[in-house]
């Protein structure tokens, strides 16, 4: 397992970065009327930003887009994302009370609600990079599932498919993108993870491809909930696609385009595990494929990029998003050890859990959160926050569950 070290201060997203700072509160404003009338709606906006996430009370994810129209009162938050410097900000509160009787007036009748969208028989399962890695060579004694001439045809469309990869022989391409995951750079490390995600769509796109009575892989309208956004793997595949192609030539000593790196790599290691899908086949448990390592690896430091080697990283959770548990990884780089405090927070403030307490000597550690709160009941699905301190420096980082 490949450990982590101190130059990277950055978050995978595995896996995102979020500053939960409450100074941010005075940066931002919701606006929108702050009472309601029965049978009334109110639109809430936030300020402008590239990206955004609001959330209820409870933590639960309700909209990505800048303007809500909410019917009930409550308290509403958003977080504003500052791509400048790859930091999430928030919350922005804005609370919502009822109007007196006699200020309401009677309400049109609300309009109806749309027919609902079709049901897509759309195929969402998928196999992860190890798997894939697998077909191209036999490793521990496990045979290769696939036969050459169906691991042809996949490579041959995923090299048509990308923009980013370019092979002469496509089969031996994709076994050389995506055959290992040990000593590699995170730009490798995201391009492996990245073939996988295209192997899978290719292995639907194919139509023939199964194991034993299950058919595997991924239609590229297959929703995709992710952090970042995107609403199917194929709006996925054609957004990673163009921004790898435009960091192919960027330098890896750009902390903006190591953060890309991670975060690419860490919404296709998810799509591979099934994570943000609604997957309709048994899918192995995430940490039995051999791919903890790659993981870890690409959260460390890439080799020849030189260190600061006095800041410990913020915790990553991997996997994130997560249903279920997840696994924080972190480090402590001071020599003689430190105190270390971490504890699971909801977006309201109240502790979940506490991961690590106590002193804790120096280099790489990994601590699990079962996604249960401190009464043993399960978490809600939503963000939360890991707070706390590694020596004397205060870390923060964010995890998101998924139902």
């Amino acid at each position: 397992m490949s450990r982590l070290r101190s130059s990277l201060r950055g978050v995978l997203f595995g896996v995102a970065c979020v500053a939960y700072a409450a100074s941010a509160q005075a940066q931002c404003e919701i606006t929108g009327r702050t009472v309601i009338c029965p049978d009334a709606t109110v639109q809430l906006c936030a300020p402008t930003s590239p990206d955004y996430m609001w959330v209820d009370d409870q933590g639960s994810l309700i909209s990505r887009a800048q303007c809500i129209t909410v019917a009930a009162p409550g308290t509403y938050r958003v977080y504003t994302y500052d791509a400048g410097i790859d930091v999430w900000w928030g919350p922005c509160v804005h609370t919502v009370s009822s109007a007196p009787a006699e200020s309401c007036g009677t309400a049109p009748p609300p309009p109806p609600p749309p027919p609902p969208a079709p049901e897509l028989d759309t195929l969402a399962c998928p196999r992860p990079a190890s798997w894939w890695a697998r077909q191209c060579r036999n490793e521990h004694g496990r045979r290769a599932e696939l036969g050459a001439a169906a691991l042809a045809a996949v490579g041959a469309c995923v090299d048509e498919r990308s923009q980013l990869f370019s092979w002469s022989d496509p089969a031996s391409g994709l076994c050389r993108a995506i055959g290992q995951n040990e000593g590699l750079e995170l730009r490798q490390l995201t391009h492996r993870q990245y073939a996988a995600v295209l192997a899978n769509l290719c292995a639907d796109a194919a139509g023939s491809l199964q194991l034993g009575r299950e058919a595997f892989g991924l239609g590229a309208d297959a929703p995709f909930s992710t952090f970042f956004g995107a609403t199917t793997v194929g709006a996925w595949v054609h957004a990673a696609d163009a921004e790898l192609v435009q960091l192919r030539g960027a330098s890896l000593r750009d902390k903006g385009v190591r953060a890309a790196y991670r975060r690419i790599f860490g919404e296709a290691w998810a799509i591979g595990h099934g994570m943000g899908l609604d997957t309709n086949c048994p899918m192995p448990p995430a940490g039995e494929d051999g791919e903890d390592s790659s993981v870890l690896a690409a959260l460390g430091e890439e080799s020849g990029l030189g260190a600061d080697l006095e800041a410990p990283l913020a915790p990553v959770a991997m996997p994130n998003p997560f249903h279920g548990s997840t696994r924080f990884a972190f480090t402590v780089p001071d020599a003689s050890g430190a105190e270390v405090d971490l504890s699971v927070f909801d977006v309201a403030g109240r502790r979940m859990t506490t991961l690590a307490r106590g002193r804790l000597g120096a280099g790489q550690h990994v601590v699990q959160w079962d996604g249960r709160g401190l009464d043993g009941s399960r978490a809600r699905a939503g963000m939360y926050f890991v707070r706390g301190r590694i020596g004397q420096a205060e870390v923060t980082t964010s995890v998101m569950k998924v139902e």
